[in-house]
């Protein structure tokens, strides 16, 4: 319910968590109803959204950041290495096809027109997520052909939670994708002595992490890791990688003297296109002290 002077709303519902998002447009021109600009010349609406839980007392919210949309960059890297190779194997009567791919996001609940289209033979690999509302997304999506891999990762202007590629008050980011037609797996599980050493410690998850050990500059992969279920599967680029497994803290794995403790701690594993290998790792109590409660390095694997 609007109050008196329209700058107060009351909402009446149940215990529970909740999101409450709005939209403030310009002022329209009484003689034909077309919106009239902002001050900053656009018309375009200022959105805002927050999350709260309500519980046995009242909640204000005040203060909700808003904003335009926003323009999200997409910058895609195409390490094609296999494509001479699927033109070699076509037969007279088929035609090739340049490998493509398309990407989404998604906030799991709004629907917008958010969707761009990419092609190895035409270019641009700077791509856009025009006017993107204002909100927490949770996921980029992508759907690759032509037997694609794609590995997604956000980078910030500047420091931002990880789970908001763009939203009021958050500064605004880029997404970089690296499009791979080459790959290698790993299944990755525990030794004997790790499942005993997490047992007693009453740990039933810990994170995996894959550091490239041939480019510095390249980031890690990790993943979560369960003690009691199957391997994990990992489908990474080819390459040599030092794994272990940590407790999600914070680790400069680019630190020399870190990523020297690290090596001696780590197990490394050397994949070459195609490879489908097994890993068993220890669990190291100098670098697990509790059970992991986030995947907290690099790109994060599914």
């Amino acid at each position: 319910m609007w109050d008196d002077t329209h700058r107060l709303i009351r909402r009446y519902v149940p215990t529970g968590n909740y999101k409450i998002g709005f939209a403030i447009y310009p002022p329209t021109d009484p003689k034909n109803g077309e919106l009239l600009p902002w001050p900053n010349g656009t018309k375009q609406p200022y959105s805002g959204s927050v999350e709260f839980t309500v519980k046995d007392q009242p909640v204000a919210l005040t203060g909700i950041p808003s904003q335009q949309p926003i323009t999200i960059p997409l910058h895609i890297r195409a390490e094609l290495t296999q494509q001479e190779k699927r033109k070699a194997a076509l037969s007279q009567y088929e035609a090739y096809r340049a490998p493509q791919a398309s990407f989404e996001l998604s906030d799991g609940q709004v629907q917008f027109n958010n969707r761009v289209f990419w092609q190895a033979d035409r270019g641009p690999s700077d791509l856009e997520f025009k006017d993107i509302p204002p909100g927490r997304y949770t996921r980029c999506d992508f759907s690759v052909s032509g037997r694609l891999r794609c590995i997604l990762h956000v980078r910030r202007h500047q420091p931002a939670s990880r789970a908001s590629p763009g939203g009021p008050g958050v500064p605004i980011c880029s997404i970089e994708a690296v499009v791979r037609d080459d790959s290698a797996s790993l299944e990755v599980g525990f030794t004997p002595q790790a499942i005993a050493q997490m047992t007693a410690a009453n740990v039933t998850v810990t994170d995996l992490a894959l550091i490239p050990v041939e480019n510095l500059l390249d980031l890690p992969y990790s993943a979560g890791v369960w003690r009691g279920s199957e391997p994990k599967k990992v489908t990474i680029p080819p390459g040599t990688y030092l794994a272990f497994l940590f407790d999600g803290r914070a680790i400069a794995w680019r630190d020399p003297e870190m990523r020297k403790q690290l090596m001696s701690l780590g197990t490394l594993v050397t994949l070459a296109p195609g490879d489908s290998k097994p890993l068993l790792l220890d669990w190291r109590p100098e670098l697990n002290a509790s059970e992991a409660t986030v995947v907290a390095h690099g790109r994060v694997l599914p």
